[in-house]
């Protein structure tokens, strides 16, 4: 998958976290996991100038490419 991502100067990182680092904070609802949470520290993870995070369940119409600028 990286290397098709390549050709748009794009790319995968599977970051491991553990789970410990979060578990220490009190989450508002018993339906929302720690996980939710991870999206967080992708500044951590991720040296770019910008990052555009997508969950796994939405859609999109329209380019997202404004976003980015």
């Amino acid at each position: 998958m990286n290397s098709c991502l390549a050709a748009i100067d794009s790319e995968i990182l599977n970051c491991r976290m553990s789970a410990e680092s979060f578990k220490q904070f009190s989450l508002p609802s018993t339906y929302i996991h720690y996980t939710t949470f991870f999206r967080y520290v992708i500044p951590e993870f991720v040296q770019e100038n910008s990052v555009l995070y997508l969950d796994c369940d939405m859609i999109f119409t329209q380019d997202l490419l404004p976003l980015l600028k």
